[in-house]
C-alpha cells in the first residue's frame, strides 16, 4: 500500500496453493534429494545431501529452497522429478506486469518474504539480460530479499544468470535456521561469514550491516 501511495505500480500474486489460486503446489516441483547446508557447501560423503522418498507433499516441502535455475544436481531428480516452476507463478506474473501499457518495464523490481525470496530469485534469474517482443530490456533493475537464503555461485550458471541491486533484509530471528547461514541467531558475526562475505563481495573485516557495496546506477549494488 505504501508503494501505491508513492506511485508505483504493484503487483502482488497468489502463489502456487495460495490464497483464490487454483494451481496447487505440487506444481512447483519435487526432485528425490534434499541439501541440508547452504547450497555449494553440500557433500554426499558428508551426508548433507541426502536422498528422500515419502508422499509427494513430503518431497514438495523438502524442496522448497530448491530453485529452477540451478545446476540440474539439485533441480532434477534420478527418477525423472524436476524442480519446474520454482517462482510460485511469479515469473507469469512479471511477464503480466511487464506487458500492462501504464508500467515502465524498464524500471521493474521483485520483492519477496521468506518463501517468496525463493520466488524472487526465480524471477530474477528467469528474466536476467530479458528483452520483450519490442525489443526492450526488462530485466528487473532490483530484487530485494526479505529474510531468504543466499547460496554459492557454483549451484547456478552464472555467467547465464546475473542479479541487479540486490538487497537483502535480514531479521534477527527466522523461522527457519538456514536464513541465518545455520546459525541459531543472527549476529554482527554472521555477516564474516563466507556465504555472506561472498556475496557481499568483500572480505570479513570489511562487511557491516546497513551498507551498501557496488553502485545502483550499474546494478552493481549489494546491501
Amino acid at each position: 500500500m505504501e508503494l501505491s501511495r508513492r506511485g508505483v505500480v504493484v503487483l502482488v500474486i497468489d502463489e502456487y496453493g495460495h490464497g483464490d489460486t487454483p494451481i496447487p503446489m505440487r506444481e512447483r516441483g519435487w526432485t528425490d534429494h534434499k541439501v541440508t547446508v547452504s547450497y555449494g557447501n553440500d557433500s554426499e560423503a558428508d551426508k548433507t545431501y541426502v536422498m528422500i522418498s515419502g508422499p509427494l507433499r513430503y518431497k514438495v516441502l523438502m524442496n522448497f529452497s530448491t530453485l529452477t535455475f540451478f545446476n540440474d544436481r539439485y533441480s532434477k531428480g534420478s527418477d525423472g522429478s524436476e524442480v519446474a516452476d520454482s517462482s510460485m507463478g511469479g515469473i507469469a506474473a512479471y511477464a503480466y506486469l511487464a506487458s500492462l501499457p501504464y508500467v515502465d518495464n524498464t524500471r521493474l523490481g521483485i520483492s519477496g518474504h521468506s518463501m517468496g525470496t525463493w520466488a524472487s530469485w526465480s524471477v530474477a534469474a528467469a528474466y536476467s539480460g530479458a528483452v520483450d517482443e519490442n525489443g526492450t530490456h526488462i530485466t528487473p533493475r532490483a530484487t530485494v530479499l526479505q529474510c531468504g537464503e543466499l547460496f554459492r555461485d557454483s549451484v547456478y550458471d552464472n555467467e547465464k544468470y546475473s542479479f541487479s541491486n540486490v538487497l537483502l533484509l535480514q531479521a534477527k530471528y527466522d523461522e527457519f535456521s538456514y536464513f541465518r547461514d545455520y546459525d541459531t541467531f543472527v549476529i554482527d558475526a554472521t555477516l564474516d561469514l563466507p556465504l555472506r562475505t561472498e556475496f557481499l563481495g568483500v572480505s570479513a573485516d570489511q562487511s557491516e550491516w546497513n551498507t551498501t557495496y557496488g553502485s545502483f546506477s550499474d546494478g552493481s549494488a549489494i546491501l
